[in-house]
């Protein structure tokens, strides 16, 4: 059984947070890399997948909880 830390009950999976910030990035399709990585990794782990948030041509000095799919991550609306 997976630690909760005393945090309450355990998560039912965990949440990917793909993110790119220029038209460069998105021009080379970096975040369906991202997603392919992710998804494979967390197959390769058996890992469950909770949710995808994609901050896409969204900076990464903007702090998460500003992000409109980073406040989805976080729970936050």
């Amino acid at each position: 059984m997976p630690s909760t830390n005393g945090h309450g009950a355990a998560p039912e999976g965990i949440g990917l947070l793909l993110r790119v910030s220029s038209e460069e990035q998105r021009e080379r399709e970096t975040i369906t890399l991202q997603d392919e990585f992710l998804h494979e990794y967390c197959r390769l782990y058996g890992l469950e997948i909770a949710g995808i948030c994609a901050d896409d041509g969204i900076s990464g000095t903007i702090p998460l909880h500003e992000r409109p799919e980073g406040r989805a991550a976080s729970g936050r609306r």
